[in-house]
């Protein structure tokens, strides 16, 4: 058998229609097949469908059903939307997830024995005022199994504790012993959205709307894309840059980068050697730009400082230094890319009963604009995208910040200069007659038609598709 099909994508924020046209050639099917395809790489988990495509001689039917009734009665639903949290005495995340996520649900006392219990990890816990969290007495639940209880089972912390012997955090609870907080499920009251979420829709927007998929948290792909080289695309198939490597791309293909106002421009742990007494970063592709910073007091490259000042592994008060020229340039280099998405979203922000404010779910701003960069980049002025000069990228330079340690591992990022990211998130709006911006559909549909006239080597044609089956698999 073989088929050929058309895929019409219409994303909206509760559902994707997809229609599969099949047609037969060579011989009559005598009988009918069902086959099942889960696009869970093109949707969002909440909006997955189900696509149950049943074919015979005599008809073609598509027939689309909601997934999440199905999956809501599996067990397995519930453990993807849900996450355990940090344990580990090494991951610095750990006294966050502390923080956010077990502090607010005890008593005084609770809080006063985890601060006492944490303070070598954590150098503001001395300076906290214990206090009845404001959501004492609920419950936390187990994230997966643990010494014969269920997966969601209920449990009731009493405070956190170090594990000298494993360097891992426990939390003393009520009935159920001591429970590894790995082991614990971060409570959906107090769960916070992944910070890169937002960035993250950015991206699947873009991506939408030039017809392909975002790499996501994959380091495989870039956050948007687009080829270009007719060896590599079919006709109305959607490709997906989070499953190739990007080594496959052309030269002239669109590949990009997308940041909020804050996102970093490249981070790395940074690590320190009790035997030798020195520091190390472990980003192969940052550590090397990032080593060419130096201290504004002691006049020394970062790690130098690192080893002089803080021998013994600690880092009382975390401390900023001006990045070397050059350092956000490097990182869009060392990533592949010859796009940067500049991207602003402001949220509402209301005061609760406390007088702080906090953010709604309503977006009042929500603005991009998508450049081309660097020298002897192909799609300079073939694709009406503005085209951003070593001097402007070299303004994205920002700080480099180091955070504090008690256990001898932190992490450095360099936070891009808000002021310059603003300006270049802004400019679809402010300057829209020579900047276009590809969050906006028009504008992408406009992009890959002028860089088809100038770059294509020859029209995108039909091409023999491969079996049925197969082709599902890659789309």
């Amino acid at each position: 058998m073989v088929a050929s099909k058309e895929l019409h994508g219409n994303m909206k924020s509760s559902q994707m229609n997809v229609m599969v046209k099949c047609t037969y050639r060579h011989y009559i099917l005598t009988y009918r097949i069902r086959l099942i395809v889960f696009l869970k790489s093109l949707i969002d988990k909440q909006q997955a469908l189900m696509y149950i495509i049943n074919i015979d001689k005599q008809m073609e039917l598509v027939m689309p059903v909601k997934l999440n009734d199905i999956l809501e009665r599996s067990s397995l639903n519930e453990e993807e939307k849900t996450r355990g949290m940090k344990a580990s005495g090494n991951d610095f995340k750990s006294i966050r997830h502390i923080n956010n996520y077990v502090v607010p649900m005890l008593s005084k006392a609770g809080q006063q024995n985890t601060f006492n219990n944490i303070k070598k990890f954590d150098v503001s816990a001395n300076k906290r005022v214990a206090q009845n969290g404001p959501q004492m007495g609920q419950s936390h639940n187990l994230h997966i199994p643990f010494n014969g209880h269920a997966a969601g089972t209920a449990i009731k912390i009493k405070h956190v504790f170090h594990d000298k012997a494993t360097n891992t955090f426990h939390a003393a609870t009520e009935k159920h012993g001591d429970i590894p907080l790995s082991k614990i499920r971060v409570p959906q009251s107090l769960a916070k959205k992944n910070i890169t979420e937002t960035g993250f829709n950015v991206e699947r927007t873009i991506s939408h709307n030039l017809g392909t998929a975002p790499a996501g948290s994959s380091t495989k792909g870039f956050d948007y894309s687009k080829r270009f080289d007719n060896k590599h695309h079919l006709k109305g198939v959607v490709n997906h840059p989070e499953k190739e490597d990007k080594e496959t791309y052309s030269h002239g293909d669109l590949k990009g980068e997308s940041k909020l106002l804050k996102g970093n421009f490249g981070t790395s742990a940074v690590v320190h050697n009790k035997q030798t007494k020195t520091w190390s970063m472990t980003n192969e592709k940052m550590k090397s730009k990032f080593g060419e910073a130096t201290h504004p007091t002691s006049g020394l490259p970062l790690l130098a400082h690192l080893n002089k000042y803080h021998a013994n592994g600690k880092i009382n008060n975390g401390f900023q230094m001006k990045p070397a020229q050059g350092t956000a340039m490097h990182y869009l280099k060392t990533s592949g890319v010859n796009s940067l998405h500049a991207h602003e979203i402001v949220h509402e922000k209301v005061k609760n009963a406390e007088g702080k404010k906090e953010k709604t779910g309503k977006i009042i701003k929500d603005v991009g604009t998508t450049y081309t960069f660097g020298r002897n980049n192909p799609l300079n002025g073939k694709s009406r995208l503005a085209h951003l000069h070593d001097s402007e990228i070299h303004k994205i330079d920002g700080a480099l910040k180091i955070e504090a340690t008690k256990n001898g591992t932190t992490r450095v990022s360099h936070s891009p200069n808000q002021a310059h990211m603003k300006n270049l998130a802004n400019r679809s709006v402010t300057h829209p007659e020579n900047h276009r911006s590809l969050y906006i559909k028009d504008h992408a549909h406009e992009f890959i038609k002028h860089v088809s006239q100038h770059l294509a080597k020859k029209p995108i044609r039909e091409e023999r598709l491969p079996r049925f089956a197969e082709a599902f698999m890659s789309t």
